[in-house]
C-alpha cells in the first residue's frame, strides 16, 4: 500500500498535469487507482522531456534513458548533471515531476512484483515510441513525414495502443470476472481503440505539429495524391483526403473500443473507457465543424460538453444503458453509423 503522502503527492501532481486523466482516475476501479496514475505520471515526465525541453535529441534520449535506468531499478539517481538541469529547465507543473521523481519511485517499489512489472512493461512500451519519434524528427531544418502507413500504425500503438493493452493487462491481473471476451480479444480491442485515441491526437495536432517540423503522415500517402510537404505547409487544406483517410481509420478504431468498453464487467473501469472515448469522438465532431487545416487554431473540446460527458458517462455507469444515452450528443453518428458519417463531409 502507498503512504498517504506519496497518494497526496500523486494526486497533487496528476491534478496539476493532466486534466482529462484527473477526471478519469475516481472512475477505475480501486485495484487500479494507484498503479494506473503512477503509470501516467512517470510517462508524463518522460513526454515532458521530450516536449518541453530545449536540449538536443541526443541529449533528450540520455536523459530518458536515464530516469527509464531508475524506473526499472527503483535506485534514485539526481547526481546525474542531465536530471537536475532538466529539474530547473522544465517550468511547472512538469518540473514537479522531476522534483517528486523520488517519492513516485518510493511508491512504484510498494507494489507487488506484478503489478510493477506490468507498470514498467508499459513504460517501455512508450519510451520505444518517444525514441523513435525523437529520432525520426530530429531535423530542425526542415519538414520530416514518417514513411508508410506501417510505420504511423506502429507509433500509435507504441504510445497509446499498448497503454489499452496495459489496461487490459492490469484489469486481468487484479479484477474478477471482468470481461466474457477472452483475453485475446480484449487485448486486440482495447490496442485499437488506443491506436484511435492517438489518431485523434495526431489529426488535431496538425497544425501545431507541422509549426515543429513534424508530419506524422506518411510520404507513401503524399506521393499517392501528388502532394508535396512544402505545399502542405503553405496550405494545409491539401492534406484532407489523407486526413479523411486517418479520421475514417480513427472512428473505426473507437468503436472497436467501444465495443471493447460494453464487454467490461466493472462499471468503473467501463466508465472509464466510455469517458475517453467520448471525449475522442467529441474531438473529432468539432475537427469536423471547424476549418482548423485552414485557420491552423488549437481545437479543443469545452469545459462545459467535457461536463456533458461525464454526466453522460455517470449515468451510463448507473443504468448500464450508455449506449442509448449517447444517442443525443450531436457526434453520436460517428460512433453508430456504418458509414461513420464520412459520406457527410463540409
Amino acid at each position: 500500500m502507498l503512504k498517504s503522502s506519496d497518494d497526496k503527492i500523486t494526486d497533487e501532481l496528476l491534478k496539476k498535469t493532466a486534466r482529462s486523466i484527473y477526471l478519469v482516475v475516481p472512475l477505475f476501479p480501486q485495484a487500479l487507482k494507484k498503479p494506473i496514475s503512477l503509470a501516467y505520471l512517470f510517462a508524463r515526465a518522460i513526454d515532458s522531456i521530450a516536449d518541453k525541453l530545449i536540449i538536443s535529441p541526443a541529449e533528450k534520449l540520455s536523459l530518458i534513458h536515464h530516469l527509464m535506468q531508475m524506473i526499472k531499478t527503483g535506485l534514485y539517481l539526481p547526481e546525474n548533471q542531465q536530471f537536475e538541469q532538466a529539474m530547473h529547465a522544465l517550468q511547472p507543473p512538469e518540473n514537479g515531476l522531476l522534483i517528486h521523481f523520488e517519492h513516485l519511485l518510493e511508491a512504484l517499489y510498494q507494489f507487488d512484483e506484478e503489478t510493477r512489472r506490468e507498470i514498467i512493461w508499459v513504460l517501455e512500451k512508450i519510451e520505444k515510441g518517444i525514441d523513435f519519434d525523437i529520432k525520426t524528427f530530429a531535423s530542425t531544418n526542415e519538414i520530416t513525414c514518417l514513411a508508410t502507413i506501417e510505420e504511423l500504425d506502429k507509433y500509435t500503438y507504441l504510445v497509446a495502443g499498448d497503454v489499452g493493452e496495459f489496461l487490459t493487462r492490469l484489469s486481468l491481473l487484479k479484477l474478477k470476472y471482468f470481461s466474457h471476451r477472452n483475453p485475446e480479444e480484449l487485448y486486440q480491442l482495447s490496442i485499437s481503440g488506443g491506436k484511435g485515441l492517438q489518431l485523434v491526437n495526431i489529426l488535431r495536432d496538425i497544425p501545431d505539429d507541422f509549426k515543429e517540423g513534424r508530419c506524422y503522415f506518411p510520404k507513401q500517402q503524399l506521393d499517392q495524391f501528388n502532394i508535396k510537404i512544402e505545399d502542405a505547409r503553405m496550405n494545409m487544406q491539401l492534406l484532407e483526403p489523407i486526413v479523411l483517410y486517418w479520421r475514417q481509420r480513427a472512428i473505426k478504431q473507437l468503436r472497436d473500443g467501444w465495443q471493447y468498453m460494453l464487454s467490461i464487467n466493472d462499471r468503473g473501469m467501463s466508465g472509464a473507457w466510455a469517458f475517453m472515448l467520448l471525449l475522442g469522438f467529441a474531438t473529432l465532431q468539432k475537427l469536423d465543424d471547424s476549418d482548423y487545416l485552414k485557420t491552423r487554431e488549437h481545437i479543443k473540446v469545452n469545459r462545459r460538453l467535457v461536463k456533458v460527458i461525464m454526466l453522460l458517462t455517470a449515468l451510463g455507469m448507473v443504468s448500464r444503458r450508455l449506449f442509448w444515452f449517447t444517442r443525443v450528443m450531436k457526434f453520436s453518428s460517428l460512433m453508430f453509423t456504418h458509414e461513420g458519417n464520412l459520406n457527410q463531409e463540409k
